[in-house]
C-alpha cells in the first residue's frame, strides 16, 4: 500500500478513511543509510468532526525485514535441497529397476522372472508416488486421482499383449491420502 501522504490526493485520502494503517516505506538517514519503516497514520477531529490534524507513527522495521530476507534465504535453501534429494532419489529408482531388468533379460526361470518383475512393478509404484509428492503444493498428501492414473496408465503400457483387448477408466472421489 503506497500513499504519498504529502500531496493533496494522499491527504483527501487519508482525511476520508480516517487512518492508514502499514505504509511501508525507505527512509533515508542524515549519513545515507536507508531504513525500512512503517507508518500508520490516523486524523485527528474534534467533537463536531472537524479535521485537527495527523498523528502520525513511525516504527523502525530493519530487525524484520533482516528477519524475512533470513527466512527467504533459508527457504531458498530448503527446496534447492529437495530437488537434489529428489533427483537423487528418482535417479536411485531409476537405476534399481535398470538391474532388475538386465536379471530378467538373464533369466530363464519364468518363476524367477514374475518375482523379479513384481519388484519391478513396485519399485515403479514407489516411483510414481515420490513423483506424485515432489510435484504436489504439500508434501504430505498424495492426490490419488493422479496417482491412480500414472500408475494404471504406465501398467497399461507395460503390458503390450492387453492394450488391444483392454480398455480403462480411473473414477474416484477426489481424495488425498496422508502419507504418515
Amino acid at each position: 500500500q503506497k500513499l504519498d501522504l504529502f500531496s493533496g490526493t494522499g491527504l483527501k485520502k487519508l482525511i476520508e478513511k480516517g487512518s492508514v494503517q502499514g505504509i511501508e516505506m525507505t527512509y533515508t538517514s542524515k549519513e545515507g543509510r536507508k531504513i525500512p519503516m512503517l507508518f500508520s497514520v490516523s486524523v485527528m477531529k474534534d467533537k463536531e468532526g472537524t479535521f485537527n490534524g495527523i498523528v502520525c507513527m513511525a516504527q523502525n522495521i530493519t530487525d524484520r525485514k533482516n528477519a524475512e530476507d533470513q527466512i527467504k534465504a533459508s527457504l531458498k535453501e530448503k527446496e534447492t535441497l529437495l530437488q537434489e534429494i529428489h533427483h537423487r532419489v528418482k535417479n536411485n529408482m531409476s537405476v534399481i529397476s535398470s538391474l532388475l531388468e538386465l536379471q530378467i533379460r538373464r533369466l530363464k526361470n519364468k518363476t524367477a522372472k514374475t518375482a523379479l518383475q513384481d519388484g519391478q512393478s513396485r519399485v515403479h509404484a514407489m516411483s510414481l508416488i515420490h513423483e506424485t509428492l515432489y510435484q504436489s503444493d504439500n508434501l504430505s498428501l498424495i492426490d490419488m486421482y493422479k496417482y491412480f492414473s500414472k500408475l494404471v496408465r504406465a501398467i497399461y503400457q507395460s503390458h503390450s499383449s492387453i492394450q488391444n483387448r483392454v480398455k480403462y477408466k480411473i473414477v474416484t472421489d477426489d481424495i488425498n491420502l496422508g502419507v504418515t
